[in-house]
Formats: structure tokens, C-alpha cells, sequence
């Protein structure tokens, strides 16, 4: 979700469990165009697929693989879907915003959700997503004219990252939230009380104090391992192009990284491990596996 477009495929799905993965491509996820790659069992290579009609016409799925050939394959790895904030949104605050439509204000970036009741009071929300180095400037420029906008962010770490930048109350929906059994529990009171600290004039710690260290380094981390998905991914391209088949840039060490992000190649081994590393160990997965890499649009 905090990518645009946000993309989640058939392999990422299904290690959810059963129930969790059922409810997200019935009733929260939008069916995307499927993939055009499918990784090769026997090179271990993403390549490209093909669909052939048999002589009754029903259609057939194809791995073109250069070194072993075409091998046929379930047409369901292919299946991808994408993640839209509105629906999300929706399904997290129906208890408070039972008629929320959240209002796209920048595209892909940050939207208006609307107006929500508790504490006998009306609170502004705003959702936006991206943030970082790349991230747009309109979006800070607009969220910090509106102070008293509560700006909800898709995980904790990018909280973080928001509210060193805007005067804003920053809260992440990984925080108010969870998927359990199939469903998305909203933590209701908890929401309540980042908006009554919000209102006695203490903007809301994002994290725990003792942790304030260790997200600032995945903050850090997060920055160097994106400059890396987008290198190798450019890197995965011109090799596909030149010889047919697309290779992985090296992933650097912990020490390289932690040259790069300016830390210690132990903090680094810290920020994959810790709780709230949702996305570096993303990123990290992505740049090592091609499939992934070949679709990432982050």
C-alpha cells in the first residue's frame, strides 16, 4: 500500500494464511492485469509467457525459458492485484466513517478521507503514502497549511519519517490496525487516544521512546534500499534486453549498507530483525528475487 501503484501477486498472497489471503482478493484487493513473467523452475530465471489455444480452442499458459524451453504452467501464479487506499480505508474506519470516500488530492500520493466522530468531536483525516527522499513536496506544502489535519500513513516506520516533516498529528494504520482471521480489526481506542493527545496540545509519539533510535535507522536503511530496487530492477531490464534473460544485481553486504545509510553493519542486522522492519525486509526480498523485482513499481 505504500507504493503506487501498489502491487501484490499470487506468490505474496498465499503466504498469508488461508483465511487472511481469501478475504484480501475477495473483498479488499482489485484484480490487476496479470503478470507477463513467470520464474522458470529449472534456470530459476523470470521469463516471459505465452498463451496458446490447444485445437478445441481452450487456452494453454506457456514459460518461454531460453535455455530449457517452453514448459507449460498454472495460470493462477500469474495473477496479481492491486491495492486501492479508498477500499482499504473504508474497511479500516467503517465504524467511525461509515460513509468515507476518500477524495484523491494528489495522484497516487495523498488523499482526503474525511470527517470522523469520536471524543464528542470532528477530526480531519488525510492518508498519504511515498514518503522519503522521492517524495512530493505538494503534499508536505498542503498537509502543513492544514496543522490540524491528523495525516495517516500506511506503517509506522513512514510516521515516523512524516512527522519529523510536518507540525501535523502523524498516525500509521499498521498502529490502529490488523488483519485476524479474515478480517480487519480496528483498535478503535487506541485511535482514540493518539487524538486526545493530539488535542491537550502533545503531538502523539509515533513509537515507543526506546525505540526512537532503532526507527530512525530503518528510516535510513529503507532510503539506501530503495536506490538499490530501483538500480537493480533498471539493471534486470538492460540485461533481459541485451542477452534475453534478466540477471540480479549483486545485493550488497550489511557493511556495504551500512556505509551507505551511515550506520554500523550490526544496526544493520538490527533494522532487518526488529519488529517494525515490515518494509526494509521487503525491499530486501524484492531485489533478490527477479519476478518481484521485474513488477515492482516502488
Amino acid at each position: 500500500m505504500n507504493h503506487h501503484p501498489a502491487v501484490i501477486t499470487a506468490n505474496e498472497c498465499r503466504k498469508l494464511p488461508e483465511a487472511d489471503w481469501r478475504f484480501l482478493t475477495t473483498s479488499v484487493l482489485h484484480q490487476a492485469p496479470a503478470s507477463k513473467y513467470a520464474e522458470c523452475l529449472d534456470c530459476g530465471d523470470p521469463h516471459e509467457t505465452r498463451i496458446e489455444l490447444d485445437l478445441e480452442q481452450r487456452p494453454h499458459t506457456y514459460l518461454l525459458c531460453p535455455v530449457y524451453g517452453p514448459s507449460q504452467i498454472d495460470p493462477r501464479v500469474l495473477l496479481r492485484w492491486t491495492v486501492e487506499p479508498n477500499i482499504v480505508l473504508q474497511r479500516i474506519f467503517a465504524s467511525v466513517l461509515p460513509q468515507l470516500a476518500a477524495t484523491e488530492l494528489i495522484a497516487g500520493m495523498l488523499w482526503r478521507v474525511g470527517l470522523a466522530t469520536l471524543l464528542g468531536k470532528r477530526w480531519e483525516l488525510a492518508f498519504v503514502r511515498n514518503p522519503g527522499r522521492d517524495r512530493d513536496r505538494r503534499a508536505e506544502t498542503l498537509l502543513a497549511k492544514r496543522r490540524k489535519t491528523t495525516v495517516l500513513t500506511p506503517l509506522e516506520v513512514d510516521a515516523v519519517a512524516w512527522s519529523r516533516i510536518l507540525p501535523n498529528t502523524v498516525i500509521s494504520l499498521e498502529s490502529i490496525s490488523d488483519l485476524v482471521d479474515g478480517q480487519i480489526r480496528f483498535d478503535d481506542e487506541h485511535f482514540a487516544g493518539q487524538l486526545a493527545m493530539s488535542e491537550i496540545g502533545t503531538k502523539p509519539a509515533t513509537i515507543k521512546t526506546k525505540r526512537s533510535a532503532g526507527f530512525g535507522k530503518i528510516v535510513a536503511l529503507k532510503q539506501v534500499l530503495c536506490e538499490h530496487v530501483r538500480a537493480a530492477r533498471d539493471h534486470a531490464i538492460a540485461t533481459m534486453d541485451q542477452t534475453g534473460s534478466p540477471k540480479l544485481l549483486p545485493f550488497p553486504t550489511n557493511q556495504h549498507l551500512a556505509g551507505m545509510a551511515g550506520l554500523r553493519g550490526y544496526e544493520v542486522t538490527r533494522c532487518f530483525q526488529d519488529r517494525d522492519g515490515n518494509e526494509v525486509r521487503f525491499l530486501r526480498d524484492v531485489a533478490q528475487d527477479l519476478v518481484r523485482l521485474l513488477e515492482h513499481r516502488g
